[in-house]
């Protein structure tokens, strides 16, 4: 079903965050037998738990309310930025950035990669993929 697909794409997300996180090294296509996925299933939630990732059972979630302070212009360009770029790689949205995500972004105006990563749902593998373009909208629609 698309609940579970969703599902299992959102924890494969929240896997490979907390790889990263932990130095480890991050795999984008994930082969597991299927006599091991729970097993495999288990040791992802752990890792990520352990890296703090938000979501996941456990773990503390901010207790702030983030970008109730956002930006609106800057909100509206990165919401547009990341339809087109939802569109263009032929996944969902909430894949690129959560609402959240972009309204914590356009609350801190980050201007480089190291800002970027003290945005709450941003982690290293995104900013590798679009930290760049995220600071170029941020920048243009902020001026």
């Amino acid at each position: 079903s698309l609940a579970q697909s969703t599902a299992l794409w959102q924890l494969r997300e929240f896997i490979s965050e907390a790889q990263g996180s932990a130095g480890k090294a991050i795999k984008h296509d994930i082969a597991v037998p299927i006599s091991s996925i729970a097993a495999f299933i288990e040791d992802g939630l752990a890792a990520a738990k352990a890296a703090g990732v938000p979501g996941i059972r456990g773990t503390k979630r901010a207790s702030v309310e983030l970008g109730t302070n956002a930006d609106p212009v800057v909100l509206e360009a990165l919401k547009k930025w990341r339809a087109s770029k939802a569109w263009a790689t032929g996944v969902p949205a909430f894949v690129i950035c959560h609402d959240t995500t972009l309204a914590a972004m356009a609350e801190a105006n980050p201007r480089t990669r190291d800002a970027l990563l003290g945005v709450p749902g941003m982690g290293p593998v995104k900013i590798e993929r679009y930290g760049d373009d995220i600071i170029s909208v941020i920048e243009t629609a902020a001026s």
